[in-house]
């Protein structure tokens, strides 16, 4: 094989396993905040009923007591918008756009400061950004050599 085709496999290989890693990291984020929702409902479910445990193998409703009306009917509920540039970082990193980069590392920066959705799309984009970056590296590294051998 050649060594540009070798590098690219290696390249494709390890950006797949960092997607994955983000991946799994959001995952383990949406469970922890599972968690939290849990112990705020069985708080709340006390202060209702006088101090009384939930019954035993009891789940709580899909929305929290804190989420419902006056009158027990659900509301709407409040969800935190995706970040734009997020989304825009995995379109253009699919797409193959170096674009993706700075938009990935803008959207982070906005998450971080505003508390939007879209963590995980941003770092997606990113890697996906540095991936065709690192590929057309690769590529203009095999063609400088390529001129200079047949020179």
């Amino acid at each position: 094989m050649e060594p540009l085709s070798v590098i690219l496999i290696v390249a494709f290989v390890g950006g797949t396993v960092l997607v994955v890693a983000a991946i799994g990291r959001g995952q383990r984020r949406n469970r922890a905040q599972d968690e939290v929702r849990t112990q705020q409902w069985r708080v709340e479910f006390r202060a209702a009923n006088h101090g009384m445990d939930p019954p035993p193998g009891f789940m709580p409703p899909s929305a929290l007591p804190s989420m419902t009306s006056r009158s027990g009917a659900p509301t709407a509920v409040e969800r935190r918008p995706t970040n734009t540039f997020a989304g825009l970082a995995v379109l253009f990193g699919v797409l193959g756009g170096l674009i993706a980069i700075p938009f990935g590392h803008i959207a982070l920066h906005q998450i971080k400061q505003t508390g939007e959705e879209g963590h995980t799309a941003a770092v997606v984009g990113l890697v996906l950004g540095y991936l065709w970056l690192a590929g057309l590296v690769a590529l203009l590294v095999a063609l400088v050599v390529a001129a200079t051998a047949t020179g």
